[in-house]
């Protein structure tokens, strides 16, 4: 059975899921995205983080076949940097890199984000709350501030 998402989207920040079961088995799905959303996307830059790890991964590919310029950004502590599809220009850095994350935006112009950057620590989350309170919850503010000042709507 196949089962696939359309992506949510909320001005140009989107959750995209691209996974689903066929066959007993894990893999991306294609999803029937209108012309008109593809001609729109063309051009355009995209800010992927956890670019690295399985999902990240295909959004980037994604976001490549749909023409755009596709910024990659992991710090590699989940991920790998041979899961990046060629194409995309890889940033290693921390989402909690201020300094950094105002870098990129400056740089490379960015007109969407697709932020799945976060710490999974299976069975020790509790353990570690403030070093998964700092990752993901910091590190997913700073991200929305650079959007906000840099008008990405």
């Amino acid at each position: 059975m196949a089962a696939a998402l359309r992506p949510f989207v909320f001005g140009n920040c989107a959750l995209l899921l691209l996974l689903g079961l066929q066959n007993a088995v894990a893999r991306p799905l294609i999803l029937d995205i209108p012309a008109s959303e593809q001609e729109a996307a063309k051009g355009k830059t995209a800010l992927v983080t956890g670019a690295a790890g399985f999902i990240g991964s295909h959004v980037v590919q994604h976001c490549l076949d749909l023409g755009m310029t596709v910024i990659a950004l992991d710090d590699l502590s989940g991920g790998f940097k041979s899961n990046v599809p060629s194409g995309a220009i890889f940033v290693n850095g921390d989402i909690k890199d201020a300094v950094m994350i105002e870098k990129v935006f400056v740089e490379h112009k960015i007109d969407f984000v697709y932020h799945l950057a976060a710490y999974a620590a299976e069975g020790l989350s509790h353990f570690i709350r403030s070093f998964n309170y700092r990752t993901n919850l910091v590190g997913s503010v700073e991200l929305l501030n650079q959007a906000i000042k840099h008008k990405v709507s």
